[in-house]
């Protein structure tokens, strides 16, 4: 299980103007939830690759191998981002 404080860290990054990543995963879930089987695998905001702001967020801030140009994505480690946003999920739901 991760570390309570490396998660509280990666949730309180901010990846838009006014929108941390728990935000951002909360208003995901919302989605999941509000839409069910009508879901689209898009952002809260209705773009898709709904992973990437996340993404660019943990290789920014090291969290995760990676390597961004200019904030474009150039390329990570998505086995090692997916798990560790799953342990920050779960750390963020208490589960």
């Amino acid at each position: 299980m991760l570390d309570h404080g490396i998660a509280g860290q990666i949730l309180a990054i901010e990846i838009g103007p006014h929108t941390t990543v728990r935000e951002y995963l909360a208003d995901l879930l919302c989605s999941l939830w509000r839409d069910g089987d009508d879901f689209e695998p898009a952002d809260p905001t209705g773009r898709t690759h709904w992973q990437i702001p996340v993404y660019r967020a943990l290789v920014r801030h090291g969290f995760v191998t990676g390597r961004l140009d200019d904030e474009y994505l150039r390329e990570i480690d998505d086995k090692q981002a997916d798990q560790l946003i799953d342990d920050v999920i779960r750390v963020m739901t208490g589960t």
